[in-house]
């Protein structure tokens, strides 16, 4: 039942609509939860329905797809955050620039 909900990756994801989108998800997160629970029974069925394997497949794939790229992209981001100098954590009131160093 849980595979049903899964969206055909024939279909555009901004078509499919937010909720049908948090429903994938939930769905794909408690099929990879249940796969190892029950090894046999789960491969059973699977192998009994290849309909239903060859749409658990693709969105195994398309979700490890997704999350490699967020990876690499909040990678880089992290990158960017560390060249750019840090704010300072406490804003002073005062403007010290009229002071300088005597010699």
């Amino acid at each position: 039942m849980l595979v049903s909900y899964l969206k055909d990756d024939t279909k555009d994801s901004e078509e499919f609509g937010k909720f049908a989108n948090k429903l994938h998800d939930y769905a794909l997160q408690h099929l990879m939860k249940i796969g190892p629970l029950y090894p046999a029974d789960f491969r059973t069925v699977m192998q009994s329905c290849p309909d239903l394997k060859l749409r658990l497949e693709q969105a195994v794939k398309i979700n490890q797809q997704k999350q490699a790229t967020n990876n690499a992209g909040s990678e880089e981001m992290d990158k960017q955050a560390a060249t750019q100098p840090a704010q300072p954590s406490i804003k002073l009131k005062m403007d010290f620039s009229n002071f300088s160093k005597k010699s």
